[in-house]
């Protein structure tokens, strides 16, 4: 029995995530005999079929999905509810790290190694839909672009599988395309404001910048007190005088604005109405 691991086992951590996160990043494509080959074991090994289903791989999870839909509603007049795959391939990078890092560096044995093998070459593919008639594969993303917050790209689709099922972000915030591809200096003040998501504002704000952001909208200091500063903006003709509280996030250290009540009139006034008049210290806050 294991009770403790060795400051040398511990060491291997760095390199088991480093290892994995790689393969879990893979935008390397599969063809279709490997993916016979391997989901062909993965149904008789893992899944225990007599019969296993023939194989088919496509590039994206809404060409698989077509797929299933085509394949369990053939006479279906509404498309079916999407349904989450059976194994979602190299989403289980993690998993893998974890069960090698005991493999290897712990010595501990699986019961069924053979089947477990099998199970792991899957990790090269995307989402698995192994159905009675056909097993249908996903191909890994051909475009992963990352920073440390997560997905993030600045001047295109952060994940995409071959132009299907493209997400756009930054550091980390799912974003809408015309976000991500309009130039900063096109983004308007008051399409930037508008935006109900605190976090997807935040991201615009940093993308535009706070003083440029400041910049394009009419504006009146009301209050400040430390990192924080209580504004009035003119949005539009309709709204003259929307509240906004600027503040710096000390994580990230990036300031950004969120809306408050139009009674605020002070930081202080900002902050209780934030927090439901829990407390007004922002160091609290934040």
């Amino acid at each position: 029995m294991i009770s403790e691991l060795t400051p040398e086992q511990k060491a291997k951590f760095k390199e088991y995530v480093a290892e994995w996160t790689k393969k879990g990043l893979t935008t390397e494509q599969r063809k279709l005999k490997d993916a016979e080959k391997d989901f062909t074991d993965f149904q008789i090994h893992v899944l225990k079929k007599d019969k296993p289903a023939p194989v088919v791989i496509c590039n994206s999870p809404e060409k698989c999905w077509d797929l299933v839909d085509k394949t369990l509603n053939p006479n279906g007049k509404e498309r079916l509810k999407f349904v989450y795959p059976y194994f979602d391939g190299q989403f289980w990078a993690s998993w893998f790290a974890f069960y090698e890092f005991c493999r290897v560096e712990l010595g501990i044995q699986y019961k069924n190694d053979k089947a477990y093998n099998i199970f792991k070459a899957c990790h090269k593919y995307g989402m698995v839909f192994p159905l009675e008639e056909v097993c249908i594969v996903c191909q890994s993303p051909t475009v992963i672009n990352t920073n440390a917050s997560g997905l993030h790209c600045e001047n295109g689709a952060a994940l995409s599988y071959d132009g299907d099922n493209e997400i756009y972000a930054l550091n980390g915030v799912v974003m809408k395309k015309e976000y991500v591809m309009t130039p900063a200096e096109q983004l308007s003040g008051d399409t930037i404001m508008r935006e109900t998501n605190v976090e997807i504002r935040r991201e615009l704000i940093r993308k535009v910048g706070i003083e440029r952001m400041m910049e394009k909208l009419p504006n009146k200091l009301l209050d400040k007190r430390g990192n924080y500063e209580l504004y009035s903006l003119e949005l539009s003709e309709e709204v003259k005088d929307a509240r906004y509280l600027k503040m710096l996030n000390p994580s990230i250290f990036v300031y950004h604005m969120e809306g408050v009540s139009p009674e605020c009139n002070t930081v202080s006034d900002a902050i209780k109405w934030r927090n439901d008049n829990m407390f007004e210290d922002a160091e609290v806050l934040t």
